[in-house]
């Protein structure tokens, strides 16, 4: 750069950004009046052997939000545990940890209850004691946190030591590409919550404060005795829940963008920061399924407390002629029997 761009940097470090010209007509604007031109240069005094190497790191960058939303956590798991399993801490953590998250369909209906229901094909365990419990909660904690730290350090890296030709002068964009997907939870959770009837002896805010107390305790039953939720949807949790659907469409379409316009970066540096944010979505994912496993397995001993549905349902299917034998299906949440009735 010195010896090609070396008066178009001069200019950058300077010139103050209202008093430099814009050259429209290489992609110069009101707002990159000062980063583009060198910007440019470097792109012009460029080999192509470098550019092909840029345009396939573009190719694996524009590819990975979609493939980080794979292993990364949903936003109906961590509304769960944050409102169902009284995590907001930790939800919050591993929002943090794993921005990457897969867009919702609008308006459509979320049922935590199917997270936590026990069924008889998932793993069961006998519950450990509580001291070992508040050990693997300190690992949680602290795995989560180391979590947070890598992925927003690879952000800081990238905004200053990578160019977007989004905005070439800025240096925030891949903190707001995280920030929109923990807002995407956020909001997910504040859905859930528009359902949740508090029972009467404690108010809304004394039920917060005692869930915040309880944050660096284990999980246990008495926890679930003062709130249950509904299972019919008010028009605040419709507005959120669509709201949540828009930020995730909105969150992978930016982070697509944002990610394959990166310049200046190698193929092999590509695949670095892919799997950076890919260890800390694992380990979000796996604080997460943690925290639901236990949580399924203490929820499946009181018998839904916090769903208002118990009925089962006799729905008669159509009936299948077969050697003069109908079949009925009773259905209910965890098993499916059939009847035949001659």
């Amino acid at each position: 750069m010195e010896g090609n761009c070396s008066a178009e940097y001069e200019r950058y470090l300077t010139i103050p950004r209202e008093n430099a010209t814009i050259d429209w007509f290489t992609g110069g604007g009101n707002t990159n009046r000062l980063a583009q031109p060198v910007a440019n240069c470097i792109l012009g005094n460029t080999s192509e052997y470098i550019m092909s190497n840029m345009a396939a790191a573009a190719v694996v960058l524009g590819l990975m939000p979609t493939i980080l939303a794979t292993v990364g956590n949903s936003v109906e798991e961590t509304s769960t545990l944050c409102v169902i399993g009284q995590r907001p801490l930790i939800a919050l953590l591993v929002a943090a940890g794993s921005p990457a998250i897969h867009p919702v369909r609008s308006f459509k209906y979320m049922d935590p209850m199917k997270l936590v229901k026990s069924r008889r094909y998932r793993l069961r365990t006998e519950r450990s004691s509580a001291p070992l419990r508040r050990v693997a909660l300190a690992i949680e904690l602290l795995a989560a946190v180391v979590a947070i730290i890598n992925t927003y350090t690879l952000c800081n890296q990238l905004g200053v030591m990578v160019v977007s030709m989004l905005a070439p002068q800025l240096t925030y964009l891949e903190f707001l590409w995280s920030i929109i997907g923990i807002s995407s939870h956020v909001s997910a959770a504040a859905s859930l919550w528009a359902r949740t009837n508090i029972k009467s002896g404690i108010s809304r805010r004394e039920y917060i404060m005692e869930v915040l107390s309880r944050q660096f305790k284990p999980l246990d039953e008495q926890d679930w005795t003062n709130a249950m939720i509904g299972e019919d949807e008010t028009y605040l949790s419709m507005v959120l829940s669509y709201f949540t659907s828009l930020l995730g469409t909105c969150h992978l379409i930016y982070g697509s963008m944002l990610f394959s316009s990166l310049v200046f970066i190698s193929a092999t540096d590509s695949l670095k920061i892919m799997a950076r944010y890919m260890a800390s979505a694992m380990v979000s994912r796996f604080i997460l399924m943690y925290e639901l496993f236990w949580l399924r397995d203490i929820l499946g001993e009181k018998k839904e407390p916090f769903s208002t549905n118990e009925s089962i349902e006799l729905t008669q299917a159509a009936e299948i002629p077969e050697q003069g034998v109908k079949r009925y299906q009773i259905s209910t949440a965890d098993l499916v029997t059939y009847r035949s009735i001659e």
